[in-house]
């Protein structure tokens, strides 16, 4: 580390470590130091804005800017003006700057209770076209083109490089690759709005595939929170015949949530899936070919039809040992067994066929104890299917399981001589609803063949299954003299020695149970900040370009506070675009606002849990300001409450009175402003 970033570290506020190459002329410690006078009878920020038509969201964002005391100070004493940039091609050559200098002299110096801010908003509508006119906009979008707009108007680079900055390395610490990215961030972007509200963020993203870990530093100005929804998250596998078929989906879980809902989202996955249908949604527009293209469409047709089929799906309950405790119907509702936590399982289902669920586990071979002791392991956490005609004889299940093992072995030359026989099959009642049934055997390769023997315990009932069950007896009615009722599904334990190819299995992601972070409504920021850290999974359309293995990957993602601005601005992300609850395969969006009252800290917010580094020792801000949303989606009013001189005020356009502390937060709050308490 060089000096300049030694010395930066000595220095008395911690949050201006690493910011060692800053080339403006005047440094934070310098402007804290300055005081500023006012001019007997100013209204000093107590000056209300006109609205000149649908301007409130702009009129509330600048009394809040307004009242970030040490950017009105740098304003108000022209420190600004020796450090306009007006080469830079980015900026509006100081004319935005100078333009909002004259608006904050006009509310803290001037004398009149208020202001028409609409030669602001004429200079700023020049240079920013999306403002012109007056429509309803954004206040949090406003705010960001403004601060952007200053800082680049201020920016001591006037032409910015172009620098590819690498990850962080694998003998790199966090805290030299987060310098490094910040004083690489400082070669381009370097004013006093950096200074003040420029923070970093760590992003550590994971690949699911090959497990390469990439961990990035950038920079934030805004930290917008989602607000929990009041869901639980739910990642649901899916394991098909084939075992290369798996895949798992993450979906949204509440109390109404049924069987069918799972299985339509799986449909939809299964239908982006298939090749098939993706080329039937670009078909070929060559004439010559009529023929054969309208024999393609009617084949990818039938294929669109069988996967939209409910019975291709069905839905398994777990228990935490990974036993099945019931296959659910469809109109079933989930959300108390996940509660209570069992885990939710899909499996393909051929049809009106049923699924015979199986577990594979394995001896190892040792001459010296009795295969009674062999030591034991499961091969697969989870259990496989295969699919059955009831009709069909007993022996069709040992058929099936048989061409299933054959494929996972590592010597397919040995396994051919593979001779399975149900010689017992145990019935074990754990006091659940249906029974599970298990076939144990211990397979031992002979010269002649196979050895099997079962194992038992005091829990279970042994059917000799060739005395009491004819192997030309069919399914259905083997199931019916076990006394199983109709919704029961036949499971067995395949107890193997065997070489297996554990490869083959398809990798599991063991992403950790997500449930909201709060009960009922009782919601505060600490709530958004656990779901703002928390580990996410990008997949589908936002896969992760691997470099290693040199293609699109699902990943996980979890973004992390490493480094906290001097003024933190927090976006409660109220609006969005959802899908609606619909049985269709389509999306079909619905813009709506959330009105969730969040609670928030007025004094002593506290960020230490949530910042990954040691950077910032001072993690405590106070509320120094709030942009409040009354109404709905596509139609509204902003205010602002601001403290000023040591008082609450609420800034209703050209308003401005008192507010007691008590009310300052609701479920209108948006945007909120905290200051970072000096040690």
């Amino acid at each position: 580390m060089n000096e300049k970033s030694d010395k930066v570290e000595n220095e008395e506020n911690e949050f201006y470590k690493n910011s060692n190459n800053i080339n403006h002329r005047i440094s934070l410690e310098e402007l804290f130091k300055k005081k500023l006078d006012f001019i007997r009878g100013a209204n000093m920020g107590r000056t209300g804005l006109v609205n000149i038509g649908n301007t409130c969201f702009m009129n509330s964002a600048l009394q809040c800017l307004s009242n970030c005391y040490e950017l009105t100070k740098y304003f108000l004493l022209d420190l600004y003006e020796d450090e306009i940039n007006k080469d830079n091609k980015l900026g509006s050559g100081g004319e935005i700057a100078s333009i909002y200098r004259e608006l904050l002299d006009d509310l803290w110096n001037g004398e009149k209770s208020i202001i028409n801010p609409g030669y602001f908003k004429k200079v700023f509508s020049l240079f920013v076209k999306k403002f012109s006119g007056y429509h309803q906009q954004d206040s949090n979008e406003f705010l960001i083109y403004l601060l952007d707009r200053i800082h680049e108007d201020l920016n001591s680079v006037s032409k910015k490089p172009y620098i590819e900055i690498k990850e962080k390395g694998e003998n790199e610490s966090d805290e030299d690759a987060s310098i490094r990215w910040w004083e690489t961030h400082l070669l381009r972007e370097n004013s006093i709005i950096v200074d003040l509200f420029h923070g970093q963020f760590k992003n550590t993203i994971t690949c699911d595939y090959c497990n390469r870990v990439s961990v990035t530093y950038d920079s934030y100005i805004f930290l917008s929170l989602s607000i929990p929804s009041g869901k639980f998250e739910i990642d649901i596998k899916y394991f098909g015949y084939d075992i290369s078929k798996y895949f798992d989906i993450k979906m949204p879980l509440t109390e109404n949530t049924t069987v069918q809902n799972i299985i339509d989202i799986i449909k939809v996955k299964l239908l982006l899936r298939n090749k098939n249908i993706k080329s039937f949604s670009n078909p070929p527009k060559k004439k010559n070919k009529r023929s054969k293209y309208k024999s393609k469409i009617a084949n990818e047709y039938d294929s669109f039809e069988q996967i939209l089929d409910d019975n291709l799906v069905e839905i398994v309950l777990l228990t935490k040992g990974k036993k099945i405790y019931k296959v659910f119907t469809k109109n079933e509702y989930i959300f108390p067994y996940y509660k209570a936590g069992y885990e939710i399982v899909a499996y393909e289902k051929n049809g009106v066929k049923e699924n015979i669920y199986f577990y594979l586990t394995q001896y190892y071979f040792s001459y010296i104890f009795s295969y009674f002791y062999y030591p034991r392991t499961i091969l697969f956490d989870y259990p496989f299917a295969i699919d059955v005609d009831m009709n069909n004889k007993i022996y069709s299940i040992h058929e099936n399981i048989y061409n299933f093992v054959r494929q996972i072995t590592k010597n397919k030359k040995d396994s051919s001589d593979l001779n399975f026989k149900f010689d017992n099959i145990t019935i074990q009642n754990e006091k659940i609803i249906g029974f599970s049934i298990y076939l144990n055997i211990f397979l031992v390769k002979r010269s002649n063949g196979i050895c099997e023997s079962i194992s038992s315990s005091s829990k279970s009932i042994n059917y000799p299954l060739l005395e009491k069950h004819s192997s030309n007896e069919n399914i259905e009615t083997f199931k019916r003299n076990i006394e199983l009722n109709e919704n029961d599904r036949l499971c067995f334990d395949i107890n193997l020695f065997l070489d297996i190819d554990k490869t083959k299995f398809p990798k599991i992601s063991h992403h950790s149970r997500k449930i909201s972070f709060f009960s009922g409504n009782d919601i505060n920021i600490y709530d958004c900040l656990n779901l703002f850290s928390s580990e996410e999974i990008l997949e589908g359309d936002n896969e992760w370009y691997c470099n290693i293995c040199k293609r699109h990957r699902d990943v996980n993602k979890k973004m992390e506070i490493y480094k906290s601005p001097y003024y933190l601005i927090i976006q409660l992300k109220r609006f969005k675009q959802d899908e609606m609850e619909s049985r269709s395969i389509f999306n079909i969006f619905n813009s709506f606002k959330n009105n969730t009252l969040v609670d928030f800290p007025i004094r002593n917010l506290d960020l230490s849990e949530y910042i990954s580094s040691n950077i910032n020792s001072n993690t405590k801000y106070d509320l120094i300001g709030v942009i409040n949303h009354y109404g709905g989606a596509s139609f509204g009013h902003y205010t602002a409450y601001c403290l000023n001189n040591g008082n609450w005020l609420e800034y209703n356009d050209h308003s401005v009175s008192y507010i007691d502390e008590n009310n300052v937060v609701s479920n209108a709050a948006y945007v909120l402003f905290y200051k970072k308490i000096n040690n």
